[in-house]
């Protein structure tokens, strides 16, 4: 995980989200930076460890073809 720190610093100083919220949200999503998805075809790890999905036409070749799951949790409020 330290490896991370100062990328997540680097980028609180350019957008102003809490390194703290970035490296907890990498914890959540990569299993601790352990996880990341790997093309399907290729085998190639893509390091996208937040699970980004873009695709643009400047990208077309800078891309993985990979499955994800999301887990999504909704909680109704007390009224």
């Amino acid at each position: 995980m330290k490896k991370y720190i100062m990328p997540a610093k680097i980028e609180h100083l350019r957008k102003g989200v809490s390194w703290q919220v970035t490296l907890t949200q990498l914890v959540l999503e990569s299993g601790w930076g352990g996880k990341s998805p790997v093309d399907e075809y290729t085998k190639v790890n893509s390091y996208n460890l937040f699970g980004i999905k873009n695709l643009t036409p400047d990208s077309e070749e800078d891309f993985v073809r990979s499955w994800t799951k999301e887990n999504i949790s909704v909680s109704k409020l007390s009224e």
